[in-house]
């Protein structure tokens, strides 16, 4: 995946930022500091990192999304010393409860 990342970013001339859909297993120390931080990418971290489980744990401050019954947070984080955006959403009782409320509006 790193080199495929590598060969597009040095030939592809695209006027727009490109991201690049990685997988977890990606998410590696080499593998952020080789791409830098001028290669942009999007991807699931791994639910092991200890900063994972704290954010997993804590009450974050949600801010709503353009369809109301879905929620997400912001998380300023930094890996191999490349700046990182994390958005977390919630799930599980949480998430149970936003799929009551869609149903509700949509009258079932």
């Amino acid at each position: 995946m790193l080199a495929i990342i590598t060969q597009l970013t040095e030939s592809l001339q695209h006027p727009d930022q490109v991201y690049h859909i990685v997988d977890a297993a990606f998410y590696t120390a080499e593998n952020l500091a080789t791409l830098g931080t001028h290669t942009f990418w999007i991807g699931r971290v791994l639910a092991t990192l200890n900063e994972v489980k704290v954010l997993v744990a804590a009450v974050l401050p949600l801010q709503p999304c353009t369809d109301d019954h879905y929620q997400y947070a912001e998380h300023a984080s930094k890996y191999a010393s490349i700046p990182q955006k994390w958005v977390v959403y919630p799930f599980g009782a949480d998430a149970g409860a936003a799929r009551e409320d869609v149903r509700e509006t949509a009258g079932e």
